[in-house]
């Protein structure tokens, strides 16, 4: 039999949001107890000690200078890069800092492992969106992302901002928003978000971090950038999407699962390189589209790249 009051896994469910979750936190630590109840209620966390040395930070920036060439918003300059720790030993490290997959596991009660990583030059302005809109599993929930700060970050360079609390919304998927699941209605998700927040008056909170300083946040909150008040100064940051082993790995925007249609996700962990397998119930997806199962019918494959914060 099940062990709900001491076993993260005896469900399907992140131990911060298990209603066993007052049994299950016994065995932490009073630090991390609190951490846990803060992104339970607010569905994020500063980690306020910074978690990346100065050394690291310092190779980051020289490793990606001039080399900020994925421009996917508005800004006529280079302002992201889209998985450098393909070419920046720097970013690996940061992506598996210790004391963030420490935290991740600590909240979710399962092992994590950061799959892609955007690195910034400028703030992005980008309007609030989850990104469970971008990147969901299969138990819903496991996925967080961190956001590093690279350098002390200045209120005018659009720091990014978070909706506390707008993680307990539904997360919203292209059916639920009345939008077709393709990347090419992204900017209908956003215009849709945006009323959504004005409807449950959701404030947004900037975060000034200090070099060095991360953020967690959790899967369905809402985020995005500032505006930029100062177009001289840089945002210099990296932000990480992590998943959680066991899971499937599948992109909600290019999904249509009611029909069948489910965007798996090729997932490689950041550093080895390793391709992670999309399970359910621990087996390969694979195996379960062999037999008579409802998964045969929603194999559909698409890969796609990260947007951003």
């Amino acid at each position: 039999m099940k062990n709900y009051h001491q076993d993260p896994r005896a469900l399907n469910v992140p131990r911060y949001l298990s209603p066993f979750f007052e049994s299950l936190s016994r065995s932490l630590t009073d630090a991390d107890r609190e951490l846990s109840e803060a992104y339970r209620d607010h569905g994020y966390v500063v980690l306020d000690v910074p978690v990346i040395d100065t050394d690291t930070v310092d190779r980051v920036v020289s490793e990606l200078d001039g080399r900020y060439d994925d421009v996917q918003t508005g800004h006529d300059t280079p302002n992201r890069k889209l998985d450098a720790w393909r070419e920046s030993e720097a970013v690996v490290e940061v992506a598996n800092a210790p004391s963030v997959l420490r935290a991740l596991e600590v909240l979710y009660g399962r092992r994590a492992f950061p799959f892609q990583t955007l690195n910034f030059l400028v703030g992005t302005e980008q309007g609030a969106h989850s990104d469970t809109v971008h990147f969901h599993s299969i138990p819903h929930r496991f996925m967080a992302g961190v956001w590093v700060a690279l350098e002390d970050i200045h209120p005018d360079s659009g720091p990014l901002v978070v909706y506390p609390g707008s993680h307990k919304l539904p997360c919203y998927d292209p059916f639920d928003l009345a939008i077709e699941a393709k990347w090419e209605a992204h900017h209908e998700y956003e215009a849709a978000i945006e009323a959504i927040v004005g409807a449950f008056g959701l404030e947004p909170r900037p975060l000034t971090l200090k070099r060095g300083q991360a953020v967690i946040w959790e899967a369905n909150l809402l985020h995005g950038g500032s505006m930029v008040r100062d177009t001289t100064r840089t945002r210099l940051s990296q932000a990480t999407h992590y998943y959680f082993e066991d899971c499937t790995y599948y992109q909600p925007a290019v999904s249509e699962p009611f029909v069948g249609r489910l965007s798996l996700k090729r997932v490689e962990a950041v550093g080895s390189g390793r391709v992670v397998p999309n399970l359910y119930r621990g087996r390969p997806v694979e195996e379960w589209s062999k037999g008579p199962s409802g998964l045969r019918r929603m194999l559909a494959r698409f890969t796609g790249g990260g947007r951003g914060e």
